[in-house]
């Protein structure tokens, strides 16, 4: 399962810093606001391909970005259902130069429109996946709260966020 995960995470990189995103769909990845702060990002997926990838939409507020990416092939991930208090969760990302580093964490709280989760996140998780058992993705990973306390964008506000600009026109599906 962690493989198929890792298939759809990518590395994103520019002068300011590292991070990860997640391959939404054919063409686009979906990533924090704070994890690209410019115009393009250059990014890789685990199998090395690379792109420079184009903000085409911004949430600063949700702390979320979309990127549209030349890239063809690829299965998005899938997004499940939000996450009970008590569930397990992971999260994978590129923490500290660490490529497809996989953290486990117990959800603790849903509030304040975040998930909250016992899960190990550092910088260059910022972006990637938090997800349930059943690989299914159910938050963005997002910051730290505290020390062993990771915050998440919840699914359903990324993928309400995707929709928003692709049935607007701004991207391509």
């Amino acid at each position: 399962m962690l493989s198929t995960i890792a298939d759809r995470v990518v590395a994103i990189g520019d002068a300011r810093g590292h991070g990860a995103g997640v391959i939404w769909d054919d063409g686009l990845v979906v990533t924090n606001h704070h994890v690209v702060p410019g115009p393009a990002a250059s990014l890789t997926t685990a199998r090395g391909d690379q792109a420079i990838g184009q903000v085409v939409a911004r949430d600063r507020r949700r702390d979320l970005a979309l990127l549209a990416v030349p890239w063809v092939g690829f299965a998005g991930i899938e997004v499940g259902p939000a996450p009970q208090v008590g569930e397990m969760v992971l999260a994978m990302g590129h923490p500290l130069g660490h490529a497809y580093h996989t953290s486990m964490g117990i959800v603790s709280a849903i509030e304040s429109g975040l998930l909250h989760a016992d899960l190990k996140l550092a910088p260059g998780n910022s972006g990637g996946p938090v997800i349930d058992a059943l690989g299914r993705l159910v938050g963005i990973a997002a910051m730290v709260r505290y020390p062993g306390v990771g915050l998440a964008v919840p699914a359903s506000v990324a993928s309400e966020f995707v929709n928003r600009y692709v049935r607007s026109g701004a991207v391509a599906a």
